[in-house]
């Protein structure tokens, strides 16, 4: 079966938020959605830089199963998961409808790292991978419509961390050029 997937924001005030991707005309399966120039990146994009500085995650229904493997992060991943699929959690859907419209660098605040959104990417067929969503996955390869391919340890690195976005290249982190996600 396939595994489907919504995107949480983890808030200071202890409010999650999560878009789902139909809101959007998307599939919910993680490669349905996950290209550079859809309106639903662009718009998960846009809302954490909206936000400010907050955790994030792309949740998948069966990653129950990992989140006892998420040192560190595992308080989040539960609370994430939750919001996105548990049973009886007072669901906070969001749907913004401002995208982003240029270049932006997504900076991830634990481990000190940087991506630009747009050319930390792979063209598949006749669209690009969005890296960003790839590594803010959590549950990924449990499901029909996972990711597999190069780099696909990478898949979940950085999920439940802090992350912000900036329009202009960061000076206090490491660039992040060659994760390449090309499906195989």
């Amino acid at each position: 079966m396939g595994q489907y997937y919504m995107t949480a924001f983890m808030l200071d005030d202890g409010t999650v938020e999560v878009m789902h991707p139909h809101h959007y005309d998307n599939g919910l399966k993680l490669m349905e959605h996950s290209y550079v120039g859809n309106n639903y990146v662009n718009t998960v994009i846009q809302h954490l830089m909206d936000r400010g500085i907050c955790r994030m995650a792309h949740v998948g229904d069966y990653s129950d199963d990992v989140i006892d493997s998420m040192n560190g992060r595992k308080k989040y991943a539960r609370k994430a998961y939750s919001a996105c699929w548990g049973m009886g959690y007072q669901k906070h859907y969001i749907h913004p409808d401002k995208m982003i419209e240029q270049d932006v660098y997504i900076i991830n605040l634990d481990k000190k790292e940087c991506i630009r959104a747009i050319q930390t990417c792979n063209r598949v067929g006749e669209d690009w991978i969005a890296s960003f969503m790839l590594l803010i996955a959590m549950g990924n390869g449990l499901g029909g419509g996972d990711y597999h391919g190069k780099n696909e340890g990478l898949v979940g690195r950085w999920a439940c961390d802090r992350l912000c976005v900036s329009l202009v290249e960061p000076d206090d982190c490491v660039k992040i050029h060659g994760w390449e996600f090309k499906e195989e």
